[in-house]
């Protein structure tokens, strides 16, 4: 990535936090950018291109994290949300609330007294929104390798706990009600995993 001009990059950069912030229209950026459609277009084509993805990734700490607390949250989608022209992925599904999108959170919560103990984020992956939040959740530790992986009832199965485990990755999952077999979990450990929750509010 070339930076001719670190200004522009710096408000273009804005008005992008400030479309997913606020629900606005590009149009209501000219605060912000010299040409909102240009802007529009442009982050399109950082979106089709992994752009954002590299930037998520690069600005990861080298270190391996401790702890990956994992949750997911769902986002109504706008009414006019669907529809774009070609086939892309928009990650919008339809359930009984109308149109919406699943987040995937994945972040680190250091076991020891660190700097990044309050959490930094891993992964963050999208779905549609009627998908179950164990589709995902194995694509959460691909290149990492935590301690342990935190995450609530909905990520309690077979498949989740044996590819974990065969990994040498702790699961500390609480199982759900049905189960005949009552795996044991870190009750101390699923205390904290509110954080994560505080990570998407």
């Amino acid at each position: 990535m070339h930076l001719h001009d670190t200004d522009a990059m710096r408000r273009f950069v804005s008005a992008c936090f400030a479309v997913l912030r606020r629900n606005c229209t590009w149009a209501e950026l000219a605060c912000f950018v010299s040409s909102a459609e240009a802007a529009k277009k442009r982050f399109r084509r950082w979106a089709k291109k992994g752009v954002w993805e590299r930037l998520l990734v690069h600005s990861q700490p080298v270190a391996q994290p401790d702890v990956l607390h994992i949750d997911s949250t769902t986002i109504k989608c706008h009414r006019t949300a669907a529809g774009a022209r070609g086939d892309a992925a928009e990650a919008i599904g339809r359930s009984r609330g109308g149109l919406t999108s699943k987040v995937h959170n994945a972040s680190r919560f250091a076991t020891r007294n660190r700097g990044d103990s309050l959490g930094f984020i891993r992964r963050l992956l999208t779905s549609p929104g009627q998908c179950g939040d164990c589709t995902c959740a194995e694509a959460f530790t691909i290149g990492l390798q935590p301690l342990s992986v935190v995450g609530d009832k909905g990520y309690d199965t077979d498949k989740l706990r044996a590819h974990w485990q065969a990994r040498g990755i702790g699961v500390c999952i609480p199982p759900k009600s049905n189960r005949l077999v009552q795996h044991l979990y870190n009750k101390a450990l699923y205390c904290i995993r509110h954080m994560v929750e505080i990570c998407q509010a």
